[in-house]
């Protein structure tokens, strides 16, 4: 099946889906290009052990990077699965250089309960009230008002990619929240026990409380929930 565009064709549309990005043909050569911050760029450039030069002569393709920072990486050859190949081992290399950049978003549920934001307060009097902790102070507590499940971590790099992720949320909401949302009545959360981030509890920099959501029939879906919005932002590119 074909779609007709503008001085080119859209070919192989289930090629297309499962791999979901747009791969075009021209002149008989196959094309696919995306826009990356500049970071990844340099990063792609002096990668070790995988040159861009390798990718190509191992995909028989040719990868072109823009000259200026807002210009796109365009990658051609003649076969299709060459193209798509290339393109998979470019972004396995953006996922790894991604994943060494500290994270600077996430997305979470808020949690407005009342009782939890009543419970955690207490919870934080007792511990300031036990006696002196060293590094316990007042200003280490998250405000009850702030209080939320964390359900997936970001490294977005650029206007463009956070104004793509803002697209993805709302997509997910659309295409993911509203079935496990569905039903009338609220989810329930049950939150208990400490845990922390760091294995050496003497270096620990967050603690955080397990919590799941759990139905009437005591079925927890936190844990599906969370998995498929993450899914969802892997499967486009913008997941830590």
């Amino acid at each position: 099946m074909f779609l007709f565009c503008i001085d080119s064709v859209v070919t192989d549309l289930n090629l297309q889906q499962e791999h979901n990005f747009i791969l075009t043909e021209m002149d008989n050569r196959f094309t696919t290009s995306f826009c990356l911050p500049p970071v990844y760029y340099v990063g792609l450039n002096n990668f070790p052990y995988l040159s861009r030069r390798k990718i190509e002569v191992d995909t028989r393709t040719v990868i072109r990077t823009p000259q200026r920072d807002d210009g796109s990486m365009t990658i051609s050859g003649d076969c299709a699965d060459d193209v798509v190949n290339a393109r998979r081992t470019v972004q396995s290399i953006v996922a790894e250089i991604r994943n060494k950049q500290p994270a600077a978003q996430f997305i979470s549920i808020p949690v407005n309960s009342e009782e939890v934001q009543r419970n955690f307060q207490q919870f934080k009097d007792a511990i300031l009230s036990a006696g002196p902790i060293e590094g316990v102070e007042d200003s280490v507590f998250q405000s009850p008002l702030k209080l939320h499940l964390t359900i997936c971590v970001f490294v977005l790099l650029s206007p463009s990619e956070k104004e793509e992720a803002v697209k993805a949320l709302n997509d997910c909401k659309t295409e993911v929240l509203d079935t496990f949302l569905s039903s009338e009545t609220p989810l329930k959360v049950h939150v208990a026990g400490i845990d922390c981030m760091n294995d050496n509890h003497s270096k620990v920099n967050v603690l955080y409380a397990n919590a799941k959501i759990v139905q009437d029939n005591n079925e927890e879906v936190l844990q599906k929930l969370a998995n498929a919005i993450s899914d969802y932002f892997y499967n486009r590119g913008k997941y830590v």
